[in-house]
């Protein structure tokens, strides 16, 4: 049996995974900034609101981060295309990298 074929869905489709990894981090950016929005009317503290808000935030760029660099390790590319990801759209040109053999 192929190599390729007996791997897990995630290493074959690493544009996939990456996609599916964006999804989720935004997820956890929407509830980050909804939380940041919205405590002033918890009963917390709005410190404790920001502070939570802003941590689900960092949390969802370190989603972010570990997943473009998994795709980039599994595409065989040079972390130094996570550059890309400081030009509009980016994020795009990351997933259109073919893999070197």
């Amino acid at each position: 049996m192929d190599e390729i074929a007996s791997a897990p869905w995630y290493e074959r489709h690493p544009n996939l995974t990456a996609f599916f990894a964006w999804i989720v981090a935004a997820i956890f950016e929407i509830i980050g900034v909804f939380i940041i929005a919205n405590s002033h009317y918890s009963i917390q503290s709005d410190t404790a609101g920001i502070i939570f808000g802003l941590v689900d935030i960092l949390l969802s760029l370190a989603i972010i981060l570990a997943a473009e660099i998994w795709d980039l390790h599994q595409k065989k590319r040079s972390q130094f295309n996570l550059f890309f990801n400081l030009v509009p759209f980016g994020f795009f040109i990351i997933l259109l990298l073919d893999t070197k053999k």
